[in-house]
């Protein structure tokens, strides 16, 4: 099955999918996303049913809505990595030191995926 993720605003991690051939959404825990994004298209398999109510499981990311993310620069320990503006939109992106092009710790920042991970671990990026 396939529909389009929607995270919970709230950023308590959780999500809905949505079908286009069915009424009802989808519940998706955290640990049931894997790295798939709000707004992504994506399979899935439902892995709990009751009373209507579906809960499911990502199984992979069809296609990406966001390559870009906006946010602010943490570099410490030798490891950068942007935390994302919205926590609905977005997950923090790793940024190898040589990929930061000039950007400096507290900068609000745009970085470009480059390598979207099949686990459960960051993304990696390029300041653009």
């Amino acid at each position: 099955m396939a529909g389009c993720l929607k995270n919970c605003r709230s950023g308590l991690g959780f999500g809905f999918i949505r079908q286009d051939s069915q009424k009802h959404d989808v519940l998706v825990r955290e640990e049931n996303k894997g790295p798939a994004m709000d707004g992504d298209r994506v399979q899935f398999s439902v892995i709990h049913e009751r009373n209507g109510k579906r809960e499911g499981r990502i199984l992979n990311v069809l296609e990406r809505t966001r390559v870009q993310m906006v946010g602010t620069l943490n570099i410490k320990n030798d490891k950068a990595i942007l935390y994302p503006d919205s926590v609905k939109h977005g997950v923090p992106i790793q940024i190898p030191l040589e990929q930061l092009n000039g950007a400096r710790n507290g900068m609000r920042i745009v970085a470009k995926i480059d390598v979207w991970p099949e686990d459960h671990s960051m993304p990696i990026g390029e300041v653009v």
